[in-house]
């Protein structure tokens, strides 16, 4: 136990003596008051003594730095902010009271719901009423605070609130439902190659909050219903448009499918689906303080959606280096079968850019270009912030990175002219230098820039890729962009990669990419060494 804190991040670290004081008296705070407002909790730390006080700022780093070692629950999250629990154990408490189904200890209960009491048991809804009078049992329980306890514990996993639900307003306990999943029910649909994310460590506790994300933000659609609501101890389904959408879990995986009755898969439906998985994984990790990793790949075609015996296929990375139909590696010589690359990839990849005489493409194309100059040159981050507020104020600055930032507000606003809102914003700030030179950013630029490329039209080679990725890792999103990979694509691969070097292998094999065109992007990145050591392994 002591080895294991010692790796966090919180140990060793010097805090200031004014912490410490705060600590102690949190602690008596919470003898009486569970629960409490940022603000009142900061007149009253203000009021209380003179060697309290501090600036909000600082208020606010004590905070988070108490809820990282436990002392207090404190999220700095829309909706969750303005309030702080002080006492970690009342929501253990809360949580122990739900899952409490004892029909001795909770007779009374049971006999007045009755048959909503039953199901509950079963699949883990209840009525928000039934809720209240389980929760009264909890000692300092107030019903005044339930709304900001039921966020608190939607953040959690514990509960989530389930939306649209009309007058019942309705709640979810993911822990309490033991309803098994059948897959049988969609033999006879057609269905796209399922993806999982294998994870080196997957607790009950990060599916359980992957299921109060996807149900709260609605990104798959609304939960699927035959005659109850298809959400089952390890998977549920949601209905988007004419297609089901299946998201589950095995011992070590998360998984998705979509099938639908039509002869094709709606494919903005399947690759949007992938994508709000992937945002709502990346932000799950991030909220966790153990080193959580995922890798991603398919299951071969011979495995169905959670199958039993299986929780994880090949990788996604030896499945973008089949070029061809070939055997599964992954099944024994007895079921040997044939995969199709292409197929498994279909239905959650979008088409990659391709080099031809649509100037359409080609303008979308040097529009990131352009998007990837811009972020280069602005480095001081006022002028970030103050270019994307001109562009659209909701743009995520502090998360993002500027590129990130304007393919976002690209996404957002499609029909705007985008070159001449960013010329626009850039002059605003005093960037003429910038706008100035944006006219000469485009691909064409930079196409066969590098003269005297030996067998320049060949494929590069595995080990010239090991080679490039070993040496100019770093600048494996920007090499990507000026190869044609789309952001999209891009972010899919910082998700299946933790090391930079990954990454960067991952793009150069993400097609069959020519030793002109490596050259090319290596020159875009300003890496003439590699260039000139790339040049001399093929004279």
């Amino acid at each position: 136990m002591v080895q294991q804190t010692k790796k966090l991040d919180t140990w060793g670290r010097v805090i200031p003596r004014k912490w410490a004081l705060c600590e102690q008296w949190l602690n008596g705070l919470k003898q009486k008051r569970k629960v409490i407002s940022l603000c009142e909790l900061k007149s009253l730390l203000d009021t209380n003594s003179s060697t309290l006080q501090m600036s909000h700022q600082d208020f606010l780093w004590m905070l988070k730095f108490f809820h990282e070692i436990g002392d207090i629950i404190h999220f700095d999250e829309k909706d969750l902010k303005d309030f702080v629990i002080l006492d970690v154990n009342f929501l253990l408490e809360i949580f122990k009271c739900l899952i409490n189904t004892d029909v001795e200890s909770r007779g009374k209960i049971a006999r007045k719901f009755g048959k909503v009491w039953q199901d509950y048991e079963v699949d883990g809804f209840l009525e928000e009423e039934m809720c209240l009078v389980l929760l009264k049992e909890v000692p300092d329980f107030k019903a005044e605070e339930k709304d900001i306890l039921f966020k608190y514990m939607n953040q959690i996993g514990i509960l989530v609130n389930i939306p649209n639900a009309g007058d019942e307003k309705l709640l979810y306990v993911p822990s309490m439902n033991t309803l098994p999943f059948q897959l049988e029910v969609f033999d006879d649909y057609n269905k796209s190659s399922v993806v999982c994310y294998e994870s080196n460590f997957l607790p009950d506790i990060i599916y359980h909050r992957l299921v109060s994300e996807a149900i709260t933000t609605g990104y798959f659609g609304e939960i699927a219903s035959d005659g109850k609501r298809c959400v089952y101890q390890n998977a549920c389904i949601f209905q988007n448009a004419t297609h089901f959408i299946l998201l589950g879990r095995c011992k070590t995986s998360i998984q998705i499918q979509i099938v639908c009755q039509e002869v094709d898969i709606d494919k903005s439906i399947s690759i949007n689906a992938l994508r709000n998985l992937s945002k709502l994984i990346k932000e799950l990790q991030s909220s966790f303080h153990m080193d959580i990793k995922f890798s991603v790949g398919y299951l071969c075609g011979q495995f169905r959606f959670l199958n039993d015996y299986v929780d994880f296929g090949m990788s996604s990375e030896e499945v973008q280096e089949m070029c061809v139909k070939s055997f599964c590696k992954k099944c024994p010589l007895r079921d040997k079968h044939i995969i199709d690359p292409q197929h498994l990839l279909s239905f959650w990849k979008e088409d990659e850019y391709i080099e031809d005489d649509s100037a359409n493409e080609n303008q979308h194309h040097d529009l990131f270009l352009k998007f990837d100059y811009v972020s280069e040159k602005l480095t001081d981050k006022h002028e970030v912030r103050q270019l994307c507020m001109l562009l659209h104020e909701g743009l995520p600055v502090e998360k993002l990175t500027p590129f990130k930032c304007l393919v976002k507000w690209m996404n957002q606003y499609p029909d705007t002219q985008h070159l001449v809102k960013l010329t626009e914003g850039l002059e605003n700030i005093g960037r003429k230098d910038i706008v100035e030179n944006l006219p000469y950013i485009h691909r064409a630029k930079h196409t066969g820039s590098v003269e005297n490329v030996t067998l320049s039209n060949q494929n590069i080679k595995k080990e010239e890729v090991e080679f490039v990725a070993e040496k100019a890792s770093a600048a494996y999103y920007r090499m990507g962009i000026f190869l044609g990979i789309s952001p999209n694509a891009l972010d899919e691969i910082e998700m299946d990669k933790d090391r930079v070097r990954d990454r960067m292998s991952s793009v150069l094999k993400r097609r069959n990419f020519t030793r002109q065109e490596i050259c090319d992007g290596l020159n875009y990145i300003q890496r003439n060494d590699v260039i000139k050591k790339l040049k001399a392994i093929r004279k």
